[in-house]
């Protein structure tokens, strides 16, 4: 499950992806100096979380991401979404396949994380 925030100010990730000025300063920033958000993964805070206060151990992960796409897997540019939250089970009860079907040939993933009503319970909850 994504969230998506808005930031009230030009300070994001997204503006700076959406500014040709900007770009060019973080790649000269990261070239010259090794720092800045060219730096860091995606995900800048994570946490594992019990969706029900019965649990032992925790059951979703949560992590917060400082850009934002419109589409999954798609370009941080043209979107005025800045921040995201993203839910997902920590302890899937199917596991997903990935068959192969020749050495040229892209394999199949099926990833049926959410083949168990127990997976889906925990990604609305979380």
């Amino acid at each position: 499950m994504r969230t998506f925030w808005r930031c009230c100010k030009a300070i994001t990730l997204n503006d700076d992806m959406m500014s040709l000025r900007r770009m060019a300063l973080m790649g000269l920033r990261y070239f010259l100096f090794k720092q800045g958000p060219l730096t860091v993964s995606a995900g800048h805070a994570a946490a594992f979380v019990r969706t029900r206060p019965e649990l032992k151990r925790p059951d979703a992960q949560l992590y917060f991401i400082n850009f934002s796409t419109a589409k999954r897997a798609g370009s941080c540019t043209g979107t005025r979404l800045h921040l995201r939250r993203v839910a997902a089970p920590g302890r899937v009860a199917r596991l997903g396949t990935y068959p192969l079907r020749g050495p040229a040939a892209a394999p199949a993933i099926r990833y049926n994380y959410l083949a168990t009503e127990n997976d889906r319970r925990v990604m609305i909850e979380g």
